[in-house]
């Protein structure tokens, strides 16, 4: 029985990526939540160093899961397929949203957690990085699954499904 010996690094490599920046979205969202109900100081010390590391990892990751992309699959795939475009739109998108928590939580360090612009620029960020990181991922399983958890979704908001 023949073996490959061409390794699939791209789904190796995002699942990492999408750890760390659910990771990175989550201890934001608990840093909020520890700032409403009065326990700020909670974050300043033992969330903001995680923050600042796992969001400059995410942005490594991306990078990384964007490069295995480029070596496990064809140019001409990106070309040609509407999922690879939505793909690589949403990983830039992903990329600098990302950057953005990594700069926001360096220049104000703890401080990120008492100033109010800062926090919200913050917190919307770590959303709109996990929508992305999830859309990447469901558009990843239709690419390798031919289903994704999208499907229902578009269909509830009555937009169609992306061709292959």
């Amino acid at each position: 029985m023949p073996i490959s010996l061409h390794p699939v690094w791209h789904p190796i490599a995002a699942h990492f990526a999408v750890g760390l920046t659910m990771s990175v979205s989550l201890l934001v969202i608990v840093g909020l939540i520890a700032r409403i109900i009065g326990k700020r100081e909670f974050a300043e010390r033992w969330l903001t160093k995680p923050i600042h590391v796992l969001s400059l990892l995410s942005v490594w990751a991306i990078i990384i899961v964007g490069a295995s992309a480029m070596v496990d699959f064809p140019a001409s795939a990106f070309a040609a397929s509407a999922w690879f475009r939505f793909k690589t739109t949403f990983a830039i998108a992903a990329f600098f949203t990302y950057l953005g928590i990594y700069y926001a939580v360096m220049a104000r360090k703890e401080k990120v957690w008492s100033d109010n612009a800062a926090l919200t620029y913050t917190v919307i960020l770590a959303l709109i990085g996990a929508f992305l990181v999830t859309a990447l991922g469901a558009a990843g399983g239709y690419l390798s699954q031919g289903h994704s958890v999208m499907e229902p979704l578009l269909k509830l908001l009555g937009l169609p499904m992306p061709r292959s």
